[in-house]
């Protein structure tokens, strides 16, 4: 294998972990890992997208050039609309939970003298439901079935709070394999035409999406830190957080939209 194979393989691995960075995969992921409150939940999060959009960029990517098939301008265009459409729902969604949900700052002391802060989020419809998001760290598992203060209070869990951790990967998965089908047309055309034969170009996508696991990770990592500390210590600022992530994902939907219809000429 020669070196300049090497290096387009290598390369593949570090511009996956750029393409974690774009501006759109930044807004949509962000918007999500909004609603949840730990770290390592942003952690799950950043890397069921990673696997979403390199599951589809691996699937795509591989049909593309094995069969060297092409995808229309036209086609990719309406990849590229999609993305737009999903950033404009999930930020409507987020301020729309934000506009019917009322929020209270709650801080109570366990024996032991331990204090305890957490988020309660009350519905609008029906009777009020009130959602404790607690300030404690997660065990081995994602989140602890027990919490312990002062040896003596506890609050139980039940299994479905271990499945909900499953379920967290869901929408991210999705989220991470429209990008990667919007992104596929772009990535396959210049891995068709730089690398020798299919193989190479599979282990290239491979590469190219171990990468955008990695970056995505990382990303939603430092991401959840302020949310975290917002919804621990500062109950107002946690929900202008949370506000400011779901706009920022309405307005850049609305500009990739505006963009991919009138600009490139998707509706021209």
């Amino acid at each position: 294998m020669s070196a300049e194979i090497w290096s387009a393989l290598g390369l593949g691995l570090v511009l996956g972990v750029r393409h974690a960075l774009d501006v759109d995969h930044v807004v949509a992921v962000t918007t999500i890992v909004s609603r949840h409150r730990t770290v390592r939940r942003a952690a799950w999060i950043g890397a069921w997208w990673g696997i979403g959009h390199s599951a589809i960029l691996l699937a795509v990517g591989t049909t593309v050039v094995a069969f060297k098939l092409a995808i229309s301008q036209r086609l990719a265009l309406s990849f590229e609309l999609i993305v737009g459409l999903m950033l404009v729902f999930l930020g409507g969604r987020v301020l729309w939970q934000v506009a019917r949900e009322r929020w209270h700052w709650h801080v109570h002391d366990h024996s032991g003298g331990i204090r305890h802060a957490h988020v309660h989020v009350h519905g609008t419809s029906g009777h009020d439901k009130a959602r404790a998001e607690h300030s404690h760290g997660p065990d081995e598992h994602g989140d602890s079935p027990t919490h312990r203060h002062g040896g003596s209070a506890t609050h139980e869990h039940t299994p479905h709070d271990h499945a909900h951790v499953w379920k967290l990967g869901v929408r991210p998965f999705v989220v991470g394999m429209v990008h990667g089908l919007a992104g596929s047309a772009g990535l396959t055309l210049l891995v068709g035409t730089a690398l020798p034969s299919v193989s190479f170009a599979i282990l290239y996508f491979a590469l190219f999406g171990a990468g955008s696991v990695i970056g995505m990770s990382v990303l939603t990592l430092a991401m959840s830190v302020p949310f975290a500390v917002a919804a621990e210590r500062m109950g107002p600022a946690y929900r202008a957080l949370v506000f400011v992530a779901g706009l920022g994902s309405l307005i850049v939907g609305v500009y990739v939209i505006h963009e991919v219809g009138w600009v490139e000429g998707l509706f021209v």
